[in-house]
């Protein structure tokens, strides 16, 4: 684990309180409102103060046709005041707005104003390529503001060269000012020595639509990158989207329709990654079932502090985790399709999910954190190995998930539905479970050495409907600690995939009734059809197998031959 949270910008998630220092420091007008996000985590309490950053929308205070004129013809330029031009480089050297229209070969056009000076630059059909350095290159000024003239199509590259990549300017469209992008026309990026887009202080796009091609990084902004709107289509090198300021680098995405195809991450963030909405389409490192080198890093969205997604569509198919963050991962709304080739959702300490439909369709394990809580939402799992993993990375090789651990961690479920498929344990805690809420269904191994549900201190239900079925060999049911009656079922056979299975009241009426597409041995259930002292019949293929009566708050039908075993302790390290 790296640390804990310095602070990022984020929709309402908690109280507000006072005010503190912005995030990010920029010559525009910022909102920022200081908003306390506690932790949903029973387990350990913790509260992270999340300071709300909103840049004003860029202010365009001239059209295009007012603004002073750059002229491209090939490898001459002309220019009116404020604009010194040598050879095929044109210098802005005055704060204002500029339209640059034409084509320029072997060229740039460089800002080097003052640091208090604003400029805009109206893109109204450019082409420039650069041999030697970027074709825009944003040396000095306040806040620099791109407008991508309605319906103009705009062209910058740039060649491979043997320059440092990491001295400035190591980006197609480089700035070391605040940068923002707006307009309705397109603007085409294809950078063969480094990054496509870069701002080493804060980067918006509002609006455009923006074709990236990159060697390396697609989009960054070091200290900060902000999507409001606007059209991305992405391939990447390296990461799509970064924000690697230590400390500072947040990224969020308020709207917008976002595709990346990325050799590295999706999307990656030093400190915090924040969705308010949008789209998110997003294929990292090949995609869920490419092969990996051990020190490769392929997630779908990466942060270094927490990720927090309110809204928006999101669909990945990563070579590795889907969301992957060293703090907490919180869901409070929007629609997920995740295909990972390791888990689609892993947080180093807590997952909560609020609302929101999610479907991973595949995965090695589903979601993992020390603290899992589901409140709400529509989940539907397919995992290789567990489902869902509480549980200390202390138990695994290589700082993974899915060992033996303390015995402290825990799964809260209050409300929602949760469904999942797993050829390991269906739901692996390695501490207690708790179930006041909700409908939790386990479609769970078919092997013996896996169970349907593992816990190592507790299962309490209280309220909520319980359905899991898998194999018998460690088969578990709720404990005596639970006030709502459950009923853990191991049948004599194995019964093939297909078979029905169902709970039948005194009065002929199925309380529970299902027919696993997998092969089973036992049932565990629990729900409001299930009263103490009543008699139920099991059937299985439509005939009676056996009968019993909820003697006690737990039954169980049938033997069982022990305990849930660990998870899979050879994890491989995580980049």
């Amino acid at each position: 684990m790296q640390r804990l949270l310095a602070g990022c910008f984020i929709g309402v998630l908690g109280f507000i309180t006072a005010c503190s220092a912005p995030l990010v420091s920029s010559t525009s007008s910022t909102t920022t409102t200081q908003i306390t996000a506690e932790s949903v985590a029973e387990q350990p309490a913790t509260t992270t103060n999340i300071p709300q950053l909103t840049p004003a929308a860029a202010v365009v205070v001239t059209s295009a046709a007012e603004a002073i004129p750059i002229e491209l013809h090939g490898d001459q330029i002309s220019a009116g005041t404020g604009v010194e031009v040598n050879g095929t480089v044109a210098t802005i050297t005055s704060g204002g707005a500029y339209r640059i229209s034409g084509q320029l070969q072997a060229g740039s056009i460089v800002v080097n104003a003052a640091a208090t000076d604003d400029v805009t630059l109206y893109l109204d059909g450019v082409t420039i390529h650069s041999v030697e350095s970027a074709p825009l290159y944003i040396d000095r000024a306040g806040q620099v503001t791109i407008v991508l003239v309605d319906g103009s199509i705009n062209t910058l590259s740039d060649e491979a060269r043997t320059a440092d990549q990491s001295s400035a300017p190591n980006a197609t469209l480089y700035s070391d000012a605040d940068l923002v992008i707006t307009g309705q026309g397109q603007l085409i990026v294809a950078a063969h020595f480094n990054d496509g887009i870069a701002s080493t202080k804060g980067l918006v796009i509002e609006d455009g639509h923006i074709q990236v091609t990159a060697v390396d990084d697609g989009l960054r902004g070091k200290e900060y990158l902000l999507l409001r709107g606007g059209q991305i289509d992405m391939t990447a090198g390296g990461d799509g989207f970064t924000a690697d300021a230590d400390g500072q680098g947040v990224i969020m995405i308020e709207g917008g329709q976002v595709t990346i195809t990325a050799n590295g991450d999706g999307v990656q963030a030093a400190a915090d990654i924040v969705v308010q909405g949008g789209m998110l389409d997003i294929i990292a490192g090949g995609g869920s079932t490419a092969t990996l080198s051990a020190d490769a890093s392929a997630k779908g969205l990466k942060a270094a502090g927490q990720i927090i997604i309110n809204d928006g569509e999101i669909r990945l198919d990563v070579a590795e985790d889907g969301l992957h963050a060293d703090t907490s991962i919180t869901i409070n709304g929007g629609t997920f399709t995740i295909a990972a080739a390791d888990d689609a959702i892993h947080a180093e300490q807590q997952v909560t999910i609020t609302a929101g439909e999610m479907n991973v369709t595949d995965s090695y394990e589903g979601i993992e954190g020390q603290h899992i809580r589901i409140d709400g939402g529509t989940i539907t799992i397919i995992a290789s190995d567990d489902a869902l993993n509480a549980a200390d990375g202390s138990g695994a090789q290589g700082g993974g998930f899915g060992g033996m651990g303390g015995g402290q961690w825990t799964l809260t479920m209050t409300g929602g539905s949760l469904t999942v498929d797993a050829g390991g344990d269906g739901i692996d805690v390695n501490g207690s479970i708790t179930m006041s809420g909700g409908v939790m269904v386990v479609y769970g191994p078919t092997e013996s050495m896996n169970a349907a549900l593992d816990y190592d201190r507790a299962f309490t239900i209280s309220a909520g409907q319980l359905i899991a079925v898998g194999s018998a060999g460690m088969a578990m049911a709720p404990d005596t600690s639970s006030t709502q009656p459950a009923v853990l079922i191991n049948l004599s056979t194995v019964q093939t995939a297909g078979t029905s299975i169902a709970i039948v009241n005194a009065a002929g009426e199925p309380i529970v009734s299902l027919t696993p597409d997998k092969s089973y041995q036992s049932l565990v259930y629990s729900g409001t059809g299930l009263t103490v002292g009543e008699q139920y019949q099991v059937v299985v293929g439509g005939a009676v197998n056996t009968s019993f009566v909820q003697n006690d708050i737990i039954t169980r039908v049938g033997t069982t031959t022990g305990p849930g075993g660990p998870g899979n302790p050879m994890r491989p390290p995580r980049p």
